[in-house]
């Protein structure tokens, strides 16, 4: 196990993050996108996904008290080292795509095991070093990235643009704008993709679905062909 130590002289493994999203990905055998992140929970008998609203009723806490154990007003990954057991918490109030990122980012921290090489239960700035912080928050930010838009199914898609990448995705504008920056920002720098052969095979049918759905502006058919020259409805 990595020590506390050679943490704060390390930096982040962001290699490390994106094969932790693939490994997630196939475990739950996810083929399409979006990816429904609270249902990746189920694989692992020792984490839960729930809300701030859940958690304060369940323990007699205000919302607010919610917010200050989680050291955040966004979510948190809790571990009860005791128990072997995490708990992923997200504050319910907040926008749709934001909740998703949280999950994604939270699940990061879970599947890199944060918590442990810390030994803390919780992963608020105040309780780590400002190198651990940062290097935990790249981590985890990199892998809810390549959970949430796989860079080898984006890549296969073609040429795509911010919009499809949000609604493909269901990620805010400004995740989505996040994600072709960094393709793209790849592509100018002759970095090579993290691609990954098991993932390209969960989605291939989605991705080959995808690329050839087409949409009649005429009657509003919508139909799959490889090079249609014509709408088959009309």
């Amino acid at each position: 196990m990595m020590t506390k130590t050679m943490m704060m002289t390390s930096k982040p493994n962001y290699r490390k993050a994106e094969s932790a999203a693939h490994k997630i990905l196939q475990l739950n055998n996810v083929s399409s996108l979006p990816v429904k992140v609270k249902k990746l929970a189920k694989y692992f008998s020792n984490l839960s996904i729930k809300s701030y609203s859940w958690f304060g009723k369940f323990n007699d806490m205000t919302f607010e008290e919610v917010c200050d154990f989680a050291n955040s007003d966004e979510g948190c990954c809790y571990f009860q080292k005791s128990k072997n057991q995490y708990l992923i918490l997200y504050n319910d109030k907040k926008q749709k795509q934001r909740i998703r990122w949280t999950i994604a980012h939270e699940l990061g921290h879970f599947m890199l095991k944060h918590n442990e090489i810390s030994l803390r239960s919780t992963l608020g700035r105040s309780s780590l070093s400002d190198n651990e912080y940062e290097i935990f928050e790249k981590e985890a930010n990199c892998f809810a990235r390549e959970l949430l838009a796989p860079q080898t199914v984006v890549i296969k898609l073609g040429k795509i643009t911010t919009f499809d990448i949000q609604h493909l995705c269901d990620l805010s504008i400004e995740a989505a704008s996040n994600v072709i920056e960094f393709l793209n920002t790849g592509i100018k720098k002759g970095y090579g993709h993290n691609y990954n052969k098991n993932t390209a095979k969960l989605f291939s049918d989605f991705i080959n679905k995808t690329i050839n759905k087409h949409h009649c502006k005429v009657c509003q058919h919508e139909f799959f062909h490889t090079d249609p020259n014509y709408c088959p409805n009309c």
